[in-house]
């Protein structure tokens, strides 16, 4: 009788111990799933934010690339039009002087 009391016990304390590390309940897996669920929604929000911010730096890129590339183009127009108003000048300064020389031949300019 004491044999069959302690093999009772034994099985009982088994099935005991096994109830304690029992499968997650229904609720237990869709309260883990809802965890899981919120951190991956969170990171997606998270990864289009990126995206947009993103998105707009490159537009704000390309904008400033195209403003920068008129101002360029502008600046090589300046440049081309201050060139030709020089040789321009040049030829008309050294004209006069030829001018102020043949007829006042005996004064010495300063720049001459």
């Amino acid at each position: 009788m004491r044999k069959l009391t302690i093999r009772t016990l034994l099985l009982g304390a088994i099935f005991g111990l096994s109830a304690c590390s029992h499968a997650p309940s229904l609720g237990e897996q869709m309260l883990s799933q809802g965890e899981t669920t919120e951190i991956l929604g969170a990171q997606w929000i998270d990864g289009d934010k990126l995206i947009r911010k993103g998105e707009k730096r490159v537009h704000d890129g390309e904008s400033k690339i195209k403003k920068g590339e008129k101002l360029i183009q502008a600046g090589k127009t300046d440049i081309k039009k201050g060139n030709a108003m020089i040789e321009k000048g040049n030829k008309k300064t050294h004209i006069v002087e030829e001018k102020f020389h043949k007829e006042f031949p005996n004064v010495e300019l300063e720049n001459s």
